[in-house]
């Protein structure tokens, strides 16, 4: 690299007041070599008053404050910008991935010897019909069985490769945009009118609440021999997210201007973390002792009245909300002024803290107003000034007027007649990112999969001063699917698999089903100076086209990467479902991992300390490299116990059955409730909307099993053992209907009453829905009722006369099966026989707990199945709810109307 030219600004020595401020000492608090004695440990500082928190810490800024970029230009932009790295290793992966291992620590080593590789497709077609049951061992345990000897163990590698299409027979369309603007600056200058914010920021966090990768240079207040000596102090780097701030004003086109006070720039107390959010209180003091007189005074006498408002009537005028007023960009410069000048004159309202303020202009998310836009312009610049016309670009530009950067956005998408996915590949991408010079990148990886997904990363603070290129990331775009879209479930609500548990992940599954019929590209974003940004433009397009063709990205068709991403979620549901039904030992620690990996399929989540001890303990990214994504070969069938995941413990206990936001707060525990009791877990009377929310999510609570009923017998003791020959084949022959696999044939009315209970359902049938059944009780809302129980055995005890369609599973049963049996009876016996059978018959479904929801007709199908759980629905028989009666509809709290 040539000699950098440097950017030259003259510092201005009357630009703060660089001698008012308090010195290092006055300021640090308890001194270091006490926080350090070991005692000090042991006690707790009493909190300190706000104003004893928030006040002047001696920061100060210079007219060079915003320059973090030293070079008069970039220095050649085009080398760092999307450079392709062809010693990326790749060809060493494959030959490595046999000498992973599942060990961790001391624990016994467990090598992997039969390992199978397979793509999603294949995976899929293994799988088959998600009501078999089959994809628990392949898409949870990533285990396949070998199908000429069951006993064979065979670990599941999924290689998406085998699923990709060359990327030569992709065509792509290139656009490029720019798609947010980050301006630093301690002189705002505008083009058109601006809003100014009149009332205090309410919201929960500050307006920058995570770092956006834009920092200033504070010069550090001085110590004492440094006041003394009247020397010069030293700068020190901050981000600009970590300095107080609030709002200042709002433009059309989504462009917010925030302002800053450096002055209050600290820590929280007793903690690593900047505080940011300014209280109240402080804010009080900024609007009514400066920014409402400044507004005052830059009005002439005909607009007073529309400005001659105290802090109090503003705040009452916004309601919570926000109250604005409008000021011209001329008179935009006359109230920079006054406030400098209030906060400059006025030393004894304490106004102080508000000095050496400068203002961040944030505008995101506008790619679509300059993306494809030839109409108005070759030149995203030109077309920005078309639809954001207040932004002076050339002003902006200049180092004396701050630092402004863009973020100059890429994207490719696929153009070819099959639907397709784009992934980034984590070996070719970090390897250009580290040509490029970034710092060590972030690795996001999509669906816990392990050589795909987004990548960022920072360049290092020298490269990006010379080059003005301050961040670059790549992600996929499937990322819109669910941006904004989508609400994620609390822990709490996933351990008891309720029903908002139910309606959450139904909602990603109809999300993804529908993103099945479109196609999905990659994207790069770059932040950088105008100067860089106006330098790549002509040959962004270039870049990016050679960039995907350099094998960083893999095509997948669309219904191969949403059915294998669907399919995945379900079975983590029904893992889930499983798991709020069995309750083992590590319940908890199993939903939180359950959560993580359902996240991780449509975001990049941020774990807390309990899931991050989950993967710890799991070898989570040792796991995903070396079987391509995660799985947990260690779950056991039945059990759900994972050998190497520790057992609940009070704290991770409390981590996710505790009740968390606003909903949860209004939410009162079951044992507070003076109407339930463990005998009546609802009350002795809800009301029906209480009833059938329960069996849909778990109906086990409210549900009076018993195991000793006997039906009543008649007097012919034959009859009732026919009735219990009959109820035993019934029962093997329907459930073979859905899942021919060897059962145990009932052998006894112990055997009948068991298996039709809620808790055998749920062993014997994969992703079964319960029913409410609207009969036996008082009290049950208008309608029609249903028949009961004992009504319904008619519907699988078909009369003699029945004619069946050869086609259907009844006419088999008819054929060989118990109907055979039931029908031979009819023939040959008397009709006082025929009627005991029948009475038996009626009597013993009576005292059935569940029963499949047929429907009465003839020829109608032997089950229905749920359309959100995707299993056989059953009907949980009235007489079996633990209650006295049907009670009238309760009244809908307040908050949740507020919410709904």
């Amino acid at each position: 690299m040539s000699k950098v030219k440097r950017k030259i600004i003259r510092i201005d020595p009357d630009f703060d007041d660089y001698n008012t401020g308090p010195t290092i000492q006055e300021t640090m608090g308890v001194p270091f070599h006490i926080k350090n004695f070991p005692i000090f440990n042991r006690t707790q500082l009493d909190p300190l008053s706000i104003w004893s928190l928030w006040t002047d810490y001696g920061y100060r800024i210079d007219n060079n404050f915003a320059q973090t970029f030293i070079s008069q230009s970039p220095e050649q932009p085009e080398e760092h910008y999307l450079p392709i790295n062809h010693q990326s290793g790749e060809h060493i992966l494959p030959e490595s991935l046999k000498r992973w291992d599942l060990t961790r620590r001391n624990n016994t080593r467990e090598a992997i010897s039969d390992i199978c590789f397979l793509g999603m497709q294949e995976l899929l077609e293994l799988a088959g019909d998600p009501r078999s049951g089959n994809g628990f061992d392949l898409f949870i345990r990533g285990i396949r069985y070998d199908p000429e000897d069951c006993e064979k163990e065979e670990m599941v590698h999924l290689d998406i490769t085998r699923d990709a299409i060359p990327t030569e027979n992709v065509p792509v369309y290139i656009s490029v945009d720019i798609d947010s603007l980050i301006w630093k600056t301690h002189c705002l200058r505008l083009k058109a009118s601006i809003n100014i914010h009149m009332a205090p920021y309410m919201q929960a966090k500050p307006p920058i609440n995570t770092h956006n990768r834009t920092y200033v240079n504070l010069l550090k207040p001085q110590t004492d021999i440094q006041r003394a000596n009247n020397e010069y102090t030293t700068y020190d780097r901050f981000k600009v997210s970590s300095i107080p701030h609030i709002h200042f004003g709002h433009l059309q086109g989504g462009v917010n201007v925030w302002i800053a006070f450096p002055r209050m720039t600290h820590k929280q107390q007793d903690s690593p973390y900047f505080a940011t959010q300014i209280p109240l209180q402080v804010q009080d003091r900024w609007f009514a002792l400066i920014l409402i007189p400044a507004i005052k005074k830059i009005y002439g006498r005909g607009s007073k009245e529309s400005v001659n408002h105290s802090s109090p009537e503003y705040k009452a005028r916004a309601a919570g909300k926000t109250e604005m007023s409008l000021v011209d960009r001329i008179k935009l410069q006359e109230l920079q002024y006054q406030i400098h000048t209030i906060i400059h004159e006025d030393k004894d309202k304490d106004l102080n803290i508000f000095g050496s303020f400068f203002f961040i202009m944030d505008i995101r998310g506008i790619k679509l107003t300059n993306k494809d836009r030839d109409h108005l312009g070759n030149d995203p610049f030109e077309v920005l000034a078309d639809v954001i016309p207040a932004l002076d670009f050339d002003y902006m530009s200049k180092p004396d007027n701050g630092e402004c950067v863009l973020d100059l956005g890429n994207s490719a998408s696929p153009e070819a007649e099959q639907l397709m996915v784009g992934l980034w590949n984590f070996t070719n991408v970090d390897a250009s990112f580290a040509q490029a010079g970034t710092n060590t990148p972030h690795l996001f990886n999509v669906g816990s999969l392990a050589d795909y997904g987004a990548v960022s990363a920072e360049y290092t603070i020298d490269c990006a001063s010379v080059i003005q290129m301050r961040y670059c990331m790549t992600y996929n775009l499937i990322f819109e699917i669910v941006h904004g879209n989508i609400q994620f479930l609390e822990n709490s609500d996933a351990y008891a698999a309720n029903g908002t548990f139910h309606a959450r992940i139904n909602h990603i599954i109809n999300i993804y089903t529908d993103a099945k019929q479109s196609s999905y590209g990659v994207r790069d974003e770059l932040r950088a100076s105008i100067q860089t940004v106006k330098a790549l433009l002509p040959v962004a397009k270039q870049k990016m086209a050679a960039y995907v063709n350099a094998k960083t990205v893999i095509w997948i068709p669309s219904r191969i990467y949403f059915g294998f991403r669907i399919r995945r979620i379900q079975e983590l549901k029904f893992l889930q479902k499983r798991v709020a039904k069995k309750r083992p030992s590590n319940a908890c620690n199993l939903t939180l991992l359950n959560m993580y990996l359902i996240k991780t399929i449509v975001t990049n989540p941020r774990e807390d300390s309990f899931t991050r001890f989950v993967l710890q303990d799991l070898n989570f990214q040792p796991s995903s490299q070396c079987f391509g994504i995660f799985f947990l070969p260690t779950l056991h069938c039945h059990t759900l116990a994972v050998h190497q995941m520790e057992q609940d413990d009070d704290s991770v206990i409390q981590h996710v059955t505790s009740t968390q936001g606003k909903r949860k707060q209004h939410q009162k525990d079951i044992d507070e409730d003076p109407r339930r009791t463990q005998e009546y877990p609802l009350g002795t009377h809800p009301s029906w909307h209480e009833i059938t929310d329960i069996p849909y999510t778990n109906p086990t609570p409210i549900i009076n099993t018993h195991s000793n009923l006997q039906f009543c017998q008649s007097g012919n003791g034959q009859i009732h053992d026919i009735v219990i020959q009959l109820l035993c084949k019934w029962t093997h022959n329907y459930t073979c209907t859905i899942n021919p696999i060897f059962l145990t044939e009932p052998e006894n009315w112990h055997d009948i009453l068991n298996f039709w209970t809620v808790n055998q359902i749920q062993d014997t049938f994969h992703a079964p829905a319960f029913l409410p059944h609207k009969s036996h009780w008082k009290g049950l809302p208008d309608g029609p009722k249903q028949l009961s129980f004992g009504e319904r055995f008619k519907s699988f005890f078909t009369p003699l006369e029945a004619d069946f369609l050869t086609s259907s599973v009844w006419h088999i049963l008819k054929g060989i099966g118990y109907l055979k049996d039931y029908h031979t009876f009819l023939s040959t016996k008397s009709e006082h026989d025929i009627l005991c059978l029948q009475d038996g018959l009626k009597a013993a479904f009576d005292l059935l707990e569940c029963l499949p929801d047929k429907k009465t007709g003839i020829n109608s199908q032997p089950w229905r199945y749920h359309p959100e759980k995707g299993g056989p629905s059953f009907i949980v028989n009235a007489k079996a709810y633990r209650i006295r009666g049907v009670g009238p509809p309760k009244r809908i709290p307040i908050y949740l109307v507020q919410e709904l």
